[in-house]
């Protein structure tokens, strides 16, 4: 609660003009203030309690009102939509682009119908803690673990942003940026803009003197054009002087546009570590260990207020929506693959995959061939036993005959 303060013990102007404890300017007695003011006490006060309570449940209630139900249903939509997109991507659905079309048509039907009430059910869910947020002391240990651990999160993150500004620059010329954007953001004044009016007045001078040594090797005839040039330089000095005041008083250096900004950045980067350092002491602090200072620790009830959120958000997400979606997707996929399909339907089904194409291709022929095969048993069995049929009927007349029937005749 206290970082505007703290950036302003470091930056001093740059968020504002500087004012005492009791908001009057100082003057140069001895940090007295002005007029009759007496400078009022730095302890926390009732009214402070109240003014910062009610911005804490302000911001409890914007946090509620912010579309929590709208976005969070169309985040798990979008992540429905997209698993079943990357399903239908590879195979088998690659090479079925009818099938893989009706899989995306019923599967955003399915969505959609379910899309606007569970929206409505998870606002209407979420809508009490728009005026009350009940804690438990558990709730409030594990936000402020949480809490603390995010701005550790933050803290390395700027220092690593710190690190890469400090590699790409030399140091001295980086501190000499930023104590060029300091000065003049303390006197109120643009970076880039009075670097733009330091160029300025280099390229006038520099078109100056060209002129002037034009002028001093020139014939008799030409001193009526350095006549000319000599009255412009009055005027262009006279330009000068309306904007050369506060840039004199600054220091004159050349620094790129994009120096400053990174200058700009290290010193925005800077204000946000001093901040955050201050509000990890604070976090760590015995104040912040108990719900009852909840206004001086706003990062650790939002984070209870955001888990509140999330909670009650996914428990009704997935009662509305998901249930629905994974018992009606299946049922769907067997209607629109499997029932009501006749075989003729199934083969041509099948074999619009190429690699099942030609495994079919193989079966029929493997079966033609069986049958081939077949066929040519059959026939060979056939002639067998025609040819036993006759051997039958030749073997009486063949047959010798025995001594018995000689020796009778």
């Amino acid at each position: 609660l206290l970082a505007a303060d703290t950036a302003k013990e470091h930056r001093g102007p740059r968020f504002g003009k500087s004012v005492g404890p009791g908001n009057g300017e100082h003057s140069g007695d001895g940090g007295k203030t002005k007029g009759n003011q007496t400078p009022a006490s730095s302890e926390w006060s009732d009214e402070d309690d109240v003014y910062w309570s009610h911005q804490l449940d302000r911001a409890s209630a914007l946090l509620t009102k912010s579309g929590v139900g709208r976005w969070t249903t169309q985040l798990v939509v979008d992540l429905l939509m997209d698993n079943v997109t990357s399903m239908v991507d590879v195979e088998p659905f690659v090479h079925h682009q009818d099938s893989r079309a009706a899989v995306l048509n019923f599967s955003r039907a399915i969505l959609r119908s379910k899309y606007h009430s569970t929206i409505d059910q998870v606002e209407n869910t979420i809508k009490p803690f728009k005026y009350e947020v009940e804690i438990e002391p558990h709730e409030w240990k594990k936000a402020q673990k949480r809490s603390s651990a995010l701005i550790e999160n933050e803290i390395g993150l700027c220092r690593k942003a710190m690190h890469s500004i400090r590699s790409g620059i030399p140091r001295k010329q980086l501190m000499q940026a930023i104590q060029f954007v300091k000065t003049t953001e303390k006197r109120g004044l643009d970076p880039l803009a009075v670097q733009a009016e330091i160029a300025r007045r280099d390229a006038a001078e520099h078109s100056s003197s060209s002129m002037e040594s034009m002028s001093e090797g020139s014939t008799s005839g030409a001193k009526l054009g350095s006549g000319a040039s000599a009255a412009e330089v009055p005027a262009t000095e006279g330009a000068k002087d309306s904007t050369s005041d506060n840039i004199d008083e600054i220091g004159y250096a050349h620094f790129s546009p994009r120096l400053l900004r990174q200058a700009q950045q290290a010193l925005m980067i800077q204000d946000r570590l001093a901040i955050l350092h201050m509000r990890k002491k604070a976090l760590a602090s015995s104040a912040c260990g108990s719900l009852d200072n909840k206004r001086l620790c706003p990062e650790i009830f939002l984070d209870v207020v955001a888990e509140k959120l999330a909670y009650n958000v996914v428990l009704f997400i997935n009662y509305e929506l998901l249930q629905d979606f994974f018992f009606q997707f299946p049922r769907e996929l067997d209607s629109h693959m499997y029932y009501g399909k006749t075989l003729e339907q199934t083969r041509e089904f099948a074999s619009q995959n190429p690699r099942v194409g030609k495994h079919l291709q193989l079966l029929e022929r493997r079966q033609k061939l069986e049958l081939v095969m077949t066929r040519l048993q059959e026939l060979v069995q056939q002639q067998a036993s025609s040819e036993q049929r006759q051997s039958r009927g030749r073997l009486p007349s063949s047959q010798p005959s025995s001594p018995f029937s000689r020796v009778i005749g």
